[in-house]
C-alpha cells in the first residue's frame, strides 16, 4: 500500500494571518470600548441607587378659579368627573368655608354689646385657629391652593374671636386650657412642616388634621347638649352649625372626586357622621 506523505515546504507555517496595521488598531479600539462598556455596566449595577422623592405637581395658578388641584395626583382615580364638576367642587367648598368662619361674627359682636359671653364656650373659636393653621400648612405642603388659601381667614378670624371672647368672658369661664391646646396643635403642625421632608410632613400634618377637624365639630355638639339640658339656645351658634354641615358635604365631594385625598374627605365624613 502506497503511503502519501505531505512534505512541509520550506518557509511555510500554519498560523493565523496577521492583520495590517490599520485593522489591528481598529480591533484594539473596539475591544477597549467593549471592555469599558462592560465595566461601566457592572459598576452601575453594583452601585446602589439613590432614592428619589417624587413630590406632588404644582401645576396651575394659585387661584380658586382655575381648579389647579385636579391634576395633583398622578395615579388614575377610580371615580372621575368632568371638568365642569371638578371646577365647581374646587370653587364652592372654599367659598362656603368663608361662611363658616364669618358665621360666629354676630355672636361675637353680641358679646361686646352685652359685655359678657354668658354661657358660651371659647372652644369653637380656639379650635378654628388650630384647624385653620393645620389645613393651611397641609395645603401648602401638597400644593393645593383650594385647601390652603381659605384657611388664612380661619386663622385671622379665629384669633379675633378668641381675643374678643377673652375680653368679655366671666371670671369663672374656662379659657386657658382651650387656648393652650389649640396653640399646641398649631405649633405642632408648623413645626412638623419645618422639621420633616415634604412628603413625610404632609402625611403627618394630614393625620393631625384628621384629629382636629372632628374636634371642631365636637364644639357645637357639646353646646347642643347644653342647650337640651338648660333649654337655652344662647350657647349654640346656629349659623355656624348650619354652614359647617353644608360645607362638610362639599369638602367630601372635593376630597373624593377632585384630588382623591383621604386626609381631606376622611375627617369630613367623620365630622358629618358625628
Amino acid at each position: 500500500m502506497r503511503a502519501h506523505v505531505l512534505r512541509r515546504l520550506p518557509g511555510a507555517a500554519l498560523r493565523r494571518p496577521t492583520a495590517s496595521a490599520p485593522h489591528a488598531a481598529h480591533y484594539a479600539s473596539a475591544a477597549l470600548r467593549g471592555g469599558t462598556a462592560r465595566r461601566s455596566a457592572a459598576l452601575r449595577a453594583a452601585t446602589p441607587r439613590r432614592a428619589t422623592l417624587t413630590m406632588p405637581s404644582m401645576r396651575g395658578v394659585w387661584t380658586l378659579t382655575t381648579a389647579p388641584d385636579r391634576d395633583r395626583q398622578t395615579y388614575k382615580r377610580s371615580i372621575t368627573v368632568g371638568p365642569e364638576v371638578a371646577q365647581a367642587l374646587t370653587v364652592v367648598p372654599p367659598v362656603l368655608l368663608q361662611g363658616v368662619f364669618v358665621s360666629p361674627l354676630p355672636a361675637v359682636r353680641g358679646y361686646a354689646q352685652k359685655g359678657t359671653t354668658g354661657d358660651a364656650s371659647v372652644a369653637p373659636y380656639a379650635l378654628m385657629v388650630a384647624n385653620g393653621t393645620v389645613w393651611l400648612t397641609y395645603g401648602v405642603l401638597i400644593g393645593a391652593p383650594t385647601v390652603a388659601l381659605p384657611n388664612i381667614t380661619a386663622v385671622s378670624l379665629g384669633m379675633y374671636y378668641t381675643y374678643t371672647f377673652h375680653k368679655h368672658k366671666p371670671a369663672d369661664a374656662p379659657f386657658a386650657p382651650y387656648v393652650i391646646a389649640a396653640s399646641s396643635v398649631a405649633a405642632l403642625a408648623v413645626g412638623t412642616a419645618l422639621a420633616l421632608e415634604q412628603e413625610a410632613a404632609a402625611h403627618t400634618v394630614g393625620l393631625i388634621g384628621c384629629g382636629v377637624l372632628p374636634a371642631m365639630f365636637a364644639g357645637p355638639l357639646a353646646a347642643a347638649r347644653k342647650v337640651i339640658s338648660t333649654k337655652n339656645a344662647a350657647a349654640i351658634p346656629l349659623a355656624f352649625t348650619l354652614f359647617s354641615t353644608v360645607n362638610t358635604i362639599t369638602w367630601i365631594g372635593y376630597g373624593l372626586l377632585v384630588i382623591d385625598d383621604v386626609y381631606i374627605w376622611g375627617p369630613n365624613v367623620i365630622g358629618l357622621g358625628a
